[in-house]
């Protein structure tokens, strides 16, 4: 049952019929307006087969405030736009918003056919995950609805299992805002060896999404700079930044890897030597063996 449908001509659909039809209007002309309308009415069987002619007709009839042939014939037109966007999904759902005008309501089918069909693949936006969704949001009309289903079907284009388990986890501002973190949980997914899982764990559900996978992305760095010469060495120096939501720690802890990597690669028997003396003294060691690499220590001759 339809909440609201058309109940009168506006200003300007009157305007409308005037200028298009005016001829129709005249006494002197009933004749071949009356022969010209029951063709009219006779064709929509060849446009729109038997049971499109039918629909059409019953809807013509209920729109008993047209009064003469000039006005039905207007409204013969549009039915018949109408009619080239009909579905049995349209037809149940026509109406539930307020219908401004004809032109309203062959807008409104219009959106309504997207969500039916529309979208990259055809398919619309009617999925089971959409509609269990949609039920949770408010809109005033087509246009809103539509925009919040296409928004919704980006949410599950990015779905994934790991994706489902974790964003439970977090609160968003809006759809928008849910998008952008599923993605970036996808990628979070992406890195997610052991060598990082061990340490982004104590963050995850405690971090939004986006700073999660800066962590990663730093870690997945680490993890590309440790070797088992690394892997020994990393374990004698203790952190001098503290931890950040600007992961100053993280970026420590990479520059240390590459350093002790670099290190490894130019390990001499005089390095060796002046390491001995270096030990214990904090994170000295390190800033000896940047010089030694970049070639400002100088070996005794």
């Amino acid at each position: 049952m339809k909440k609201y449908k058309i109940t009168k001509f506006t200003v300007e659909e009157k305007q409308d019929i005037v200028d298009r039809y005016n001829e129709w209007m005249k006494p002197e002309n009933v004749v071949w307006v009356q022969k010209e309308y029951k063709d009219t009415i006779s064709s929509l069987t060849y446009n729109f087969g038997v049971d499109g002619s039918i629909e059409i007709n019953k809807k013509l009839k209920s729109f008993t405030f047209a009064n003469n042939y000039a006005e039905k014939i207007w409204i013969l037109e549009k039915l018949k736009d109408h009619q080239m966007h009909s579905t049995s999904y349209i037809e149940s759902k026509i109406g539930k918003y307020p219908i401004n005008d004809f032109n309203d309501e062959t807008h409104q089918r219009i959106l309504l056919e997207e969500m039916e069909d529309g979208g990259v693949d055809g398919q619309g936006f009617l999925s089971d995950f959409i509609e269990e969704r949609i039920k949770l949001e408010n809109y005033e009309n087509f246009s809103w609805e539509l925009d919040v289903r296409q928004k919704l079907s980006d949410c599950e284009m990015h779905t994934t299992p790991y994706v489902v388990k974790r964003i439970g986890d977090y609160e968003f501002e809006d759809i928008d805002d849910e998008i952008f973190q599923r993605i970036k949980l996808e990628e979070c997914e992406k890195l997610n060896s052991k060598f990082i899982l061990k340490r982004i764990k104590p963050h995850m559900g405690k971090i939004n999404p986006e700073t999660e996978l800066h962590k990663r992305q730093i870690l997945n760095e680490c993890e590309k700079h440790t070797t088992d010469y690394v892997k020994q060495r990393i374990k004698e120096f203790q952190p001098l930044t503290l931890k950040t939501k600007n992961h100053e720690d993280l970026y420590e802890q990479l520059q240390w890897r590459e350093d002790l990597e670099q290190s490894e690669e130019h390990s001499t028997e005089f390095i060796e030597e002046n390491i001995k003396f270096y030990k214990g003294h904090d994170n000295s060691e390190i800033v000896f063996i940047k010089k030694k690499v970049h070639g400002t220590e100088k070996e005794p001759s």
